[in-house]
């Protein structure tokens, strides 16, 4: 009787820490939603969206969670588990550093390519 008691609670024990890491978004997920709401945060200050006006913000960041199929409950506790682990947590930011430099390196080309088709249409 006392094995099986024991082999039951390794199994719920086993299970309840199987299905919280499903709930737990994938690293590149966590990255990619991180650099999105980077992005919006600038543009948001850029034009003006303060702070105050919830409804906009919240509509904002909802679309990035649409975007990735996820909600701000699962991202929050998603952020919860990574920041418990931070080596977890540093290459998630890593990653999302990696994806902003990607695409300010992609402004910078689009912009410099524009520049160029401007100086030749000059000519």
């Amino acid at each position: 009787m006392k094995f099986n008691v024991k082999i039951i609670t390794i199994f719920l024990l086993v299970f309840s820490t199987i299905s919280c890491q499903k709930s737990i978004l994938p690293e590149k997920t966590m990255a990619h939603i991180i650099a999105d709401m980077h992005l919006l945060e600038g543009s948001m200050s850029m034009y003006g969206v303060f702070r105050t006006e919830y409804k906009k913000r919240e509509a904002f960041y909802n679309s990035i969670f649409e975007k990735y199929n996820t909600n701000a409950k699962q991202f929050n506790e998603s952020m919860a588990w990574y920041t418990k682990r931070p080596q977890k947590l540093e290459a998630v930011y890593a990653e999302a550093d990696r994806i902003l430099k990607k695409i300010e390196e992609e402004v910078k080309t689009a912009e410099q390519a524009e520049k160029e088709s401007q100086s030749t249409e000059k000519e």
